[in-house]
């Protein structure tokens, strides 16, 4: 399914939407000659199973979709800790030597700009990113440090836990790439849509275009639900996905207080 976040999202739901209500459609005016010509329920009937299995249904809908945003959601959350660790991190080193300090600072200012301008754009497309060398490099040298006074070790020690945090928060946020429902629960959603569907090929009508419509109608919001979930589905691919806004922000921020300081 990675074609689908490929392409703008207003046409992946134009395409949703549109396939949904053009096989509806079209599957009414194949199957309405067969059904006509063979006994089947009244409409009460067919209007009372319709129903209960339509509540099944949506019930199914709302809590797919409740689930894919909350996995946008918590994506979200992993991105803005790793940024604002990365903040901690530079603080942090306000208690190391200078020539620790110059030599890390814009290492961590390095990391910013290597998620938001190489990573990011690598993760919307459903690929998994690469750790560079200088990430290795920035916890060999950051490891190597050795503290001389009581404060040093202590802001040390502190620095140690909250970099073995920003290595957990990154794993997480790459793991986050390949986020999505199970391929079983996706059956259920295509299965569902295709029988509550067919249930309204089975209302006995004789007015055709009416029929037709309330049919495309019909499949339409459903083609609308299932474009959702889809949407938000990755919830680092596409569009619509986790921004890596809260990075450009730790960033800018660092690079205004680097230049205060240099100048």
């Amino acid at each position: 399914m990675l074609w689908m976040y490929l392409i703008p999202t207003w046409l992946l739901g134009l395409l949703i939407v549109g396939t949904c209500v053009v096989l509806s459609v079209l599957g009414l005016y194949l199957l309405e000659p067969f059904i006509r010509r063979h006994p089947h329920p009244g409409n009460d009937i067919v209007y009372s199973f319709a129903a209960g299995v339509g509540v099944i249904y949506a019930l199914v809908l709302g809590l797919f979709a409740v689930a894919t945003w909350d996995s946008l959601k918590a994506a979200d959350e992993t991105a803005s800790k790793e940024a604002l660790q990365v903040s901690k991190l530079y603080l942090d080193l306000s208690g190391y030597p200078k020539a620790d300090r110059d030599h890390l600072r814009p290492l961590l200012r390095r990391y910013l700009t290597q998620v938001i301008k190489v990573e990011w754009p690598v993760q919307q497309k459903g690929q998994d990113p690469k750790d560079p060398a200088f990430i290795a490099e920035m916890m060999d040298y950051w490891m190597r440090v050795e503290p001389t006074t009581e404060g040093q070790k202590i802001v040390h020690t502190e620095a140690m836990q909250q970099l073995n945090e920003l290595l957990s928060l990154r794993r997480a946020r790459q793991a986050n790439v390949h986020a999505a429902l199970p391929t079983p629960l996706w059956a259920v959603v295509i299965l569902g849509a295709i029988v509550n569907i067919a249930m309204c090929f089975l209302i006995s009508s004789d007015q055709g275009v009416l029929h037709s419509a309330m049919v495309a109608l019909f499949a339409a919001m459903i083609g609308v639900m299932i474009f959702v979930i889809v949407a938000v589905d990755h919830p680092m691919w596409g569009d619509v996905s986790v921004s890596p806004e809260s990075y450009v922000q730790v960033l800018d921020r660092l690079s205004s207080e680097s230049a205060s300081l240099g100048r």
